[in-house]
């Protein structure tokens, strides 16, 4: 049998041996490795500034609101699942990361009682929903009594006044309001957001280590 030209191209078109293919594994191993976890590190970033920005957005939608209708505006924690009709959660119930709603907090039906109370109340305005946000990121505020703190905490409402200032009522020592809010998940590092309501209503973002 002659060795034709068409058999020299056959053999130069074998596959890969078992050490070839064992080598291509291994490698693609290692590469996984390396690579799956940072991957997932990034997608959980992601989520908490994600998060982080959506609460901003919010809180910066109640300032700009209460200033523009001139009124109280406020933004509390609510279990947004439940739907309509909605009410903001007591102290104990939940977090921030179960949503949150903006509203007019004036309290046109009985303003003695329920304006800038924090409470989502009849003839209020609802402004937006916010549903929660992705699994696994947490969002609380700090309440009453934490780092010593001796006005209403953060951990259920925030509201602003008709001037875009934080609750601070120089007749109502006991309705000023202080604190920060933190941003987590389940990692163990310098990956959360803080972000802190200053006095004349601004919000501060920073890093922070979650533990």
């Amino acid at each position: 049998m002659r060795y034709t030209e068409s058999m020299k191209k056959a053999d130069k078109m074998k596959g890969f041996t078992i050490i070839e293919l064992m080598i291509t594994l291994v490698v693609a191993a290692v590469l996984l490795s390396v690579g799956v976890p940072s991957f997932n590190q990034m997608i959980k970033s992601n989520r908490l500034e994600s998060a982080a920005r959506e609460f901003a957005a919010s809180f910066d939608l109640a300032r700009a609101e209460a200033i523009a209708r001139g009124t109280w505006v406020s933004v509390c924690k609510c279990d947004v699942a439940g739907g309509s009709p909605y009410t903001c959660a007591d102290p104990t119930d939940g977090n921030w990361d179960q949503g949150w709603i903006v509203f007019t907090d004036d309290g046109p039906g009985d303003p003695d009682n329920d304006r800038d109370n924090g409470e989502f109340d009849s003839g209020e305005t609802l402004i937006r929903v916010q549903g929660a946000p992705s699994v696994g990121v947490t969002i609380v505020g700090t309440s009453n009594g934490d780092d010593g703190n001796p006005y209403l905490g953060v951990d259920t409402f925030v509201t602003l006044s008709r001037f875009g200032r934080r609750l601070d009522h120089e007749d109502r020592a006991t309705r000023r309001q202080l604190g920060k809010v933190s941003i987590c998940d389940d990692r163990d590092s310098e990956s959360g957001w803080e972000l802190e309501i200053k006095e004349n209503g601004q919000l501060i973002k920073k890093k922070m280590t979650c533990s």
